[in-house]
């Protein structure tokens, strides 16, 4: 099972078995197999702070605001690679000599740069640069990358999409 909701974080304490996160989620929003799947159902979790806007927050928005509340916790950028370092794949901070967040780029943009990361290629099972867009486009079942900016749909599954390959990525650190 796959899929995604929106919920609302309520609580959360800590256990012997670790931290256990508390979140409200709509009735209409839950998904029927996750309610009803039983307890101990491990699951991979991707997500993304939700905006006024209705879009997700990038981590440089949400750094900011931390910022101006006098928290600087984050993540920082290390290395360089043509002007986007690997680090500012899972930040939005951009890299040395970079103007650009991550989250600033389109979601084309971001696929393009991805497909062109060893890291990444291997991640998704390809070859190189131009077997992973194949993947890519048959993955997401459009015919090009470009596509990935014109459908709602692709534009939602690509944020979750990448944000599961950051946490597997994260894992790997």
């Amino acid at each position: 099972m796959s899929g995604h909701f929106e919920a609302k974080k309520i609580a959360w304490r800590q256990t012997k078995d670790g931290l256990v996160l508390a979140l409200a989620v709509h009735p209409d929003e839950m998904p029927k197999e996750m309610a009803l799947s039983p307890l101990n159902t491990r699951y991979m979790i991707g997500f993304a702070e939700i905006g006024d806007d209705e879009k997700p927050v990038g981590l440089g928005q949400r750094q900011a605001a931390l910022a101006a509340s006098g928290s600087t916790n984050g993540p920082q950028p290390q290395g360089e690679r043509e002007g986007l370092d690997s680090a500012s794949t899972s930040s939005s901070e951009p890299a040395s000599g970079s103007k650009k967040h991550w989250v600033d780029y389109t979601n084309a943009q971001q696929a393009a740069i991805l497909c062109d990361d060893p890291a990444f290629q291997r991640y998704f099972g390809a070859k190189d640069k131009e077997d992973t867009a194949q993947k890519l486009r048959e993955h997401f079942h459009i015919n090009s990358r470009a596509d990935l900016d014109k459908y709602p749909s692709a534009q939602v599954q690509w944020q979750e999409f990448v944000a599961l390959y950051h946490l597997h990525r994260d894992r790997l650190r």
